[in-house]
């Protein structure tokens, strides 16, 4: 059964999935937890492959589940720390190319994980910073045509990387700061 159309109602507590006329409510409303299906602050969604990944700023992973609000797994640790599965306020996640990326805004990078949940690498340096291939928190990430878009909040940027890290160019940036 084909599913392209999908609105996402995001609360604190869970999320509604929208599916034509079908509504499919994914975690506990009124209860913060860390169990599989239980959410404390979600922040990204993505939609594709028939399954729904959210990011989840403070239980520190990535949760999937199917369309039908099965809980199928999850990516990351769930543990806060700057290891390859560990995250630092994940905000948000894109899958493309059998790439789940992940933008980890406290860690200063984008995790790029398999779809079975597998580190396949990052794209910055982990540590603060404006240089090219430096974020200051990147809260949003996009994948088209194989360039990686990362938006930047502390660097005031939008960051374009290729599918293997390497920066390109960016979309505005610090004042003074030159095009690249």
């Amino acid at each position: 059964m084909g599913r392209t159309n999908a609105v996402l109602i995001i609360g604190a507590l869970a999320i509604t999935l929208v599916l034509g006329t079908a509504l499919q409510q994914i975690g506990r409303t009124g209860q913060l937890g860390d169990g599989p299906g239980e959410f404390y602050e979600p922040c990204g969604v993505f939609v594709g492959g028939g399954k729904l990944y959210v990011a989840e700023r403070l239980n520190y992973r990535v949760s999937v589940f199917d369309l039908d609000g099965n809980h199928v797994g999850k990516i990351g640790a769930g543990l806060n720390g700057s290891l390859a599965t560990q995250f630092n306020e994940p905000e948000d996640v894109f899958v493309a190319d059998d790439r789940v990326y992940v933008a980890d805004a406290a860690n200063h990078r984008v995790s790029m994980f398999d779809l079975d949940g597998n580190s396949v690498g990052m794209i910055g340096t982990g540590t603060e910073g404006d240089a090219p291939d430096q974020f200051s928190f990147p809260v949003s990430v996009f994948v088209r045509d194989g360039n990686v878009f990362v938006s930047d909040i502390g660097n005031h940027r939008i960051s374009v990387f290729n599918s293997t890290g390497a920066p390109q160019y960016r979309i505005a940036g610090l004042p003074g700061a030159e095009d690249g």
